[in-house]
């Protein structure tokens, strides 16, 4: 673990934007701006597989979030949940479908609008683990490729499907329906 005091340096060294990164074995770390949760998740799930980043991220901030860390500290919601800051950006009209999460193959470049996807994929990853089990959610992480082309996402949503009997797609009612304000 190397932790590095200035957010600038860390990205010229690393070539990588962002508070923190895991690159196989290895974390770096702006000083006090993550919680380790989230990059020693990437470090231990990158063993199992590199899944599209909907699971990859996804993982990350739901693990931090159940160790009790502020999982979306940095990430856009300070002191928000999870699913409490989905359905603050479903009631603000700023949301992206699973369908085009599924297909993101980095979350954190502003063209993955991450205060909105990170806080998405932790929240969906905690309801396909809640709901139908971590064995599923590993078989899905190991299984699934993160690569954006064509002939990949169709063989993802393939075995997606076979995993799960759905869809992504045809899960998010389903999925937004467990929310907070779905209840209210």
């Amino acid at each position: 673990m190397l932790y590095i005091r200035i957010p600038k340096t860390k990205q010229h060294d690393t070539h990588h934007i962002g508070a923190g990164l895991a690159r196989g074995n290895n974390m770096v770390e702006i000083y006090g701006k993550v919680d380790p949760y989230h990059e020693l998740t990437h470090v231990l799930a990158g063993r199992l597989g590199d899944p599209p980043a909907m699971f990859n991220e996804g993982l990350a901030v739901y693990v931090s979030e159940s160790m009790g860390a502020d999982a979306l500290k940095q990430l856009g919601s300070p002191g928000l949940k999870l699913d409490d800051a989905v359905a603050l950006h479903q009631k603000q009209e700023q949301f992206i479908s699973l369908d085009e999460l599924f297909a993101f193959t980095d979350i954190g470049p502003d063209s993955s609008r991450p205060t909105i996807s990170y806080p998405e994929a932790g929240s969906f990853v905690k309801y396909l683990i809640s709901n139908y089990s971590l064995e599923k959610f590993r078989q899905a992480y190991k299984s699934l490729n993160n690569d954006d082309s064509a002939d990949a996402l169709r063989k993802n949503r393939e075995t997606f499907r076979t995993i799960y009997q759905k869809l992504p797609a045809e899960m998010e009612q389903g999925w937004l329906a467990t929310l907070p304000s779905a209840n209210q």
